[in-house]
């Protein structure tokens, strides 16, 4: 696996039947490196304000481990643009069906099944909620 880096998801996502969808272009290293290595991890950072004073955050977030493959079925590919519409998109659904008619064969859906999660909270935060 010559130069093989990790790509970071810094995309949108959707969770959806107990897995994570991406979406992204057809063609790139992000994909050339998932069909070498499926493996994945995917980083949410719930909350992180900065409280300067303390010379530190008040943070909670969640990495989930697992494997990523590609959604090549339009009918598949179009059940998760829906819920990327839903979630980004409400109050124009309709006009974002035809986004998905125009771009759909120009979009990758990757979909990350879940094998771990893992989650982290600093002290700062858990002070917080407890006052």
């Amino acid at each position: 696996m010559k130069n093989l880096f990790l790509i970071p998801f810094l995309l949108n996502y959707v969770y959806l039947n107990d897995k994570i969808y991406f979406h992204c272009a057809n063609v790139g290293r992000k994909l050339d490196i998932i069909h070498q290595n499926n493996k994945a991890s995917f980083c949410v950072i719930n909350q992180d304000t900065v409280i300067p004073e303390k010379f530190t955050t008040a943070y909670s977030s969640v990495i989930v481990f697992g494997t990523i493959k590609e959604i090549t079925a339009e009918n598949d590919k179009q059940i998760i643009l829906k819920e990327f519409i839903r979630k980004f998109s409400a109050d124009y659904f309709t006009e974002g069906l035809e986004e998905i008619k125009t771009y759909i064969k120009r979009t990758c859906i990757l979909e990350l099944s879940i094998d771990e999660i893992t989650g982290k909270e600093g002290l700062e935060l858990q002070k917080l909620r407890h006052k």
